[in-house]
């Protein structure tokens, strides 16, 4: 606004005091109040009394929700104050219906009606001294001139309130102005505002407080018309005197230091609203601005930052990515040194010989050792390691890592033992990760013992948690012994102690590995040590108990009665990838089983149907429906049919904690992880199905039970579904089709192809739909590696090497 409101409204209120030091004596000089006897008994006569307001006279007065507020209900709470009366209040629409009312005797006073007013309106009517005067303001558009008398007016359009006294006077001494009845406050300026009229008049505590809401920076008051002063006070009927000598008496005992408070109350009241948003803009343009700023300069960090981060991701999966390969491709010559080797060591030799040939073996296998431990450093340190929980026996996996050191141990002539419950609860841990790290740790203790022994002790302890259990492992040696000075680098890669490496040819990253396994499992690992008294380390894992139907993955003992003919198994494949089809029915032929292939759920539940089966091996993920769901509707099947309980085993290339639930949340008796090897698959027969058997000698892969040509059809199929569904942005059918491509690359033993369908099915999962280059560089990885992959099997059927039909450049 171009005037301050505030200091404005801080003239108008020193004028209107002003006005009223012209007023009479006894209304200037406030006298104490006391009612006479007379007055008394009437009060007690008339206790409450009809006050007629108007409805919509804001801020002057007006109703809400049935109480008076505004500038006249401020009065009438001071006369109850002073005369104990009480009022309740009877609305009208127009000034003259008020007084009507009175008349009429439907109302007993007036509270606020103009006393300079229409004398005919006011005749037979008692007035009090006017306790507001207030003058008429003229309010237009910003920067427009001052306005101080009437007959600057024409030319304009003015809004009025109803006042017909506004009207009549504008009328004469501004003829050649447009005159329009607006009414409301609000309605008046908002004409203002909008352009309907050029300015508003009124009384600027009509006006003021609705400028100053909702209207600064638009609106201004332009001037104070001379002559237009309004004076408002109470009216009676006539034939009241006694009444209208209270209301007389009562607001002339008011002091003028009262009034000035009422006065700023009510102004405080109505001037104190929300402040809009041209408001805030105005008030606070410069910390607005400064918060944009601000605001600006963090979202470009956060750009910043994510695409910093985005290429900290991509250049370890790079890395990982080139340690997998690189280890790939190493590892693939060396078997074959080795074996070599081996064979070297079973002809004729003499005894140098010998000893370069054992040189030989142990390089070779300290090379493999040391590309798995930089190969699950790295994996460790990316957070790429996942957990798979199944089943576990304590008691059989630390009897199977203590076998397996025991030669070792006796070349070196120290005792290798191990002591714990033999029949433990099973629980649901990783069983390949805990067997690492306890191969480490028993690896480790041999390794840096010289005389005395190893002794490995195990326990299963009750956990706070329900279902819970807690594992400890110590592994105690007799060895040399670490210093405290050294056990502080023990569990960083790479750190040995001093000269260790020439004496164990260790690498420093198998501690490390270990403690990182344990973190991973949530455990905690321990280690104290004195040199020359040997070591003991303490690992302490938290576990969930495995349940009741669980199996531990073991090999199942032997029947020791005759065994059943196999011949007459049969068994429901449930699988929607060819090549997973195809090696499943081949392993379950050689183990002279009948195999029933279902290719979706769907075909799964009519095959179960109609007819009988002593085993199904249930795919998790189908086209159609879960196998899960699958398995709870052939659950049901079951019990309507009144049929014996059909073992079903999970065959799925997912793995994790959740996973493992919702299996046995299905109601299903076990899983396999892809690939399925022969040995795992006809442990799963026997058991379920109580039977030996003999397998026909047989490859462990699907390459040597059906063709080149067919397995690359199979493959080149899911790879072109994933391509196709990449291209039509179907984010749930791309990740279907990694996932069959997944599952089905396991089985054929094409490590790349596997786990880049493995990884970008995890990163559909996980990616939003429109985050596109996060997953398609992955994509363009694997349509390469499988291009790759291809000629090794087609060359082997006499066929070209050439492109697999999947071009990269054109994802």
């Amino acid at each position: 606004m171009s005037i301050n409101v505030r200091a404005f409204l801080g003239v108008v209120v020193a004028a209107c005091l002003g006005l009223w030091a012209g007023l009479p004596a006894a209304a200037q000089a406030p006298a104490a109040f006391s009612l006479t006897p007379h007055e008394q008994a009437w009060i007690k006569q008339h206790p409450v009394l009809r006050v007629s307001v108007l409805k919509d006279l804001e801020p002057i007065e007006y109703l809400k929700e049935g109480n008076l507020h505004g500038l006249s209900a401020e009065f009438l709470t001071e006369i109850s104050r002073m005369t104990g009366l009480r009022f309740t209040y009877v609305p009208a629409a127009t000034s003259q219906e008020r007084v009507d009312m009175v008349k009429r005797g439907e109302a007993d006073l007036i509270s606020a009606l103009r006393i300079n007013g229409d004398v005919a309106a006011r005749s037979g009517m008692l007035l009090t001294e006017p306790y507001h005067i207030s003058a008429a303001i003229v309010i237009t558009r910003v920067k427009r001139p001052f306005l101080f008398e009437p007959d600057q007016l024409n030319g304009m359009t003015v809004t009025l309130p109803f006042l017909d006294r506004y009207h009549d006077e504008l009328r004469r001494k501004a003829p050649g102005a447009t005159l329009v009845r607006g009414g409301s406050s609000s309605r008046m300026l908002e004409q203002v505002a909008s352009g309907e009229a050029d300015a508003a008049v009124g009384t600027e505590a009509f006006l003021v407080p609705y400028l100053y809401r909702g209207y600064q920076g638009q609106l201004q008051i332009s001037g104070v018309l001379s002559g237009m002063t309004t004076e408002i006070g109470m009216s009676v009927d006539a034939g009241q005197p006694v009444l209208h000598g209270i209301l007389q008496r009562a607001l002339g005992s008011i002091s003028p230091e009262d009034i000035r408070r009422i006065h700023e109350r009510w102004l405080d009241a109505h001037m104190r609203e929300d402040p809009t948003f041209s408001d805030i803009t105005q008030h606070f343009w410069h910390e607005l601005v400064l918060a944009g700023l601000v605001l600006v300069l963090l979202a470009t960090v956060a750009v910043v930052t994510y695409r910093m981060r985005q290429k900290a991701v991509r250049n370890e999966r790079e890395k990982t990515m080139f340690l997998a390969v690189m280890s790939h491709e190493i590892r693939s010559p060396m078997n074959s040194v080795l074996a070599a080797v081996e064979l070297l060591r079973n002809t004729p030799l003499d005894k140098q010989q010998q000893h370069y040939a054992e040189l030989a073996n142990h390089g070779a296998q300290s090379l493999l050792t040391l590309i798995d431990d930089v190969l699950d450093v790295t994996k460790l340190e990316a957070g790429q390691v996942k957990l798979d929980p199944e089943p576990v026996s304590i008691a059989t996996l630390v009897r199977n890592v203590v076998d397996l050191h025991q030669l070792r141990a006796r070349e070196r002539h120290i005792a290798l033992s191990y002591d714990g419950d033999p029949e433990p609860p099973l629980l649901m841990l990783d069983e390949a990760r805990l067997g690492q790290v306890l191969n480490n740790l028993v690896s480790n203790a041999i390794k840096f013992t010289e005389s005395g022994g190893v002794t490995v002790r195990y326990a299963v302890e009750d956990s706070d948690i329900p279902r819970h259990r807690c594992l400890r492992l110590t592994v105690t040696d007799t060895g040399i012994g670490i210093s405290e000075e050294a056990q502080a680098r023990l569990f960083r890669p790479y750190a040995q102690v001093a000269r260790s490496f020439k004496r164990s040819g260790g690498t420093g990253l198998g501690l490390a590995i270990t403690r990182d396994l344990v973190t991973l499992m949530q455990g905690r690992i321990s280690l104290s040590s004195r040199p020359g008294e040997g070591t003991t380390v303490d690992v302490s894992l938290p576990a969930q108990a495995a349940p009741r139907n669980a199996v531990a993955a073991e090999p199942p003992a032997r029947r020791t009665g005759p065994a059943r003919p196999t011949h007459g198994l049969r068994v429901l494949v449930v699988e929607d990838t060819p090549a997973n089809q195809a090696v499943l029915q081949a392993q379950l032929e050689g183990f002279g089983c009948t195999a029933v292939i279902a290719q979706d759920g769907a075909q799964a539940l009519a095959c179960f149907a109609q007819g009988t089966y002593d085993l199904v091996l249930m795919d998790c993920d189908l086209p159609d429906q879960d196998g899960f769901a699958v398995t709870t509707r052939l659950r049901l099947m079951e019990r309507e049919a009144g049929q014996s309980r059909c073992p079903v085993i999970a065959i799925s290339a997912s793995t994790g904690a959740e996973h493992t639930a919702r299996c046995f949340g299905a109601d299903m008796d076990g899983i396999l992880g892809k690939p399925i090897r022969m040995r795992k698959l006809q442990d799963a027969i026997e058991l379920w199905c109580g039977v030996e058997l003999d397998p026909i000698a047989q490859p462990e892969n699907g390459r040597g039970m059906f063709g080149p040509e067919q397995v690359v059809e199979a493959l080149q199929s899911d790879m072109h579904a994933l391509l196709q569904q990449a291209a039509l942005r179907d984010i749930d059918g791309a990740r279907r089709a990694a996932h069959r491509l997944h599952g089905a690359a396991l089985t054929v033993e094409w490590p790349e192809v596997a786990a880049l369908a493995g990884e970008l099915e995890q990163m559909l999962i996980a990616a939003p739909p429109w985050e596109m280059s996060a997953w398609q560089e992955t994509l363009g990885a694997l349509a390469r590696a499988f291009r790759d992959s291809r000629p090794r099997l087609t060359a082997s059927a006499g066929e070209p090497e050439e492109a697999a039909g999947v071009a990269p450049q054109s994802l």
